[in-house]
C-alpha cells in the first residue's frame, strides 16, 4: 500500500502577532490605556501595506489635537530607531477608538523590530499618550528594550 501522508505539505504554524501594554513612561506620566490592535496580513509584508485594525476605551477623550501613531523602531541597534515612515492620522474624537488605517510597511525591516501603536498629542512638552500597544517582531528580545517614543 502506498502511503500519501508526507507528500501533502504540512501548513506551518504561524504564530499571531501579539501586541501589549506599552513600556511604562517616564515617572510622572500617566500610563496611557491599552489598545487593542489586530494586523492583516500578517506577518506584516516588508514594502506592502498593512490594515490595522485598533480598537480601545480610553480614559481620557481623544481631542482634534491627537494622532494615530504606528512606528515600526529597529531594535538592533542602540538607542533603538524609527524606522522610515512614520505613519500618523488624524482619528474621531471621543473616549473610544474602532478605526482601521491602511499602514505603509518599511521596504526594509531589520531580523528583529518592534511595532508601537499610539494616540498622541505631540504639541505638548512632554507628549500626551493616551493610549498604546507593542510588539517585538522576530526575536527574544523582551518588550521592556522597546523605549517609550514619545
Amino acid at each position: 500500500m502506498l502511503s500519501i501522508v508526507n507528500a501533502i505539505p504540512h501548513q506551518l504554524l504561524k504564530r499571531k502577532t501579539e501586541f501589549q501594554e506599552c513600556t511604562p513612561p517616564p515617572p510622572g506620566i500617566p500610563l496611557p490605556s491599552l489598545l487593542s490592535v489586530s494586523i492583516s496580513p500578517d506577518p506584516v509584508v516588508p514594502g506592502g501595506t498593512d490594515a490595522f485594525t485598533i480598537t480601545g476605551t480610553l480614559t481620557k477623550p481623544i481631542t482634534s489635537d491627537y494622532l494615530l501613531y504606528v512606528i515600526f523602531v529597529d531594535i538592533t541597534i542602540q538607542p533603538p530607531a524609527p524606522i522610515q515612515p512614520i505613519f500618523n492620522a488624524k482619528i474621531p474624537t471621543g473616549t473610544s477608538v474602532n478605526v482601521v488605517e491602511n499602514v505603509p510597511v518599511p521596504a526594509k525591516l531589520p531580523p528583529e523590530y518592534g511595532i508601537i501603536v499610539a494616540i498622541v498629542n505631540d504639541s505638548v512638552d512632554p507628549p500626551d499618550v493616551i493610549g498604546c500597544a507593542n510588539t517585538i517582531v522576530g526575536g527574544t528580545t523582551s518588550i521592556d528594550s522597546l523605549a517609550f517614543p514619545f
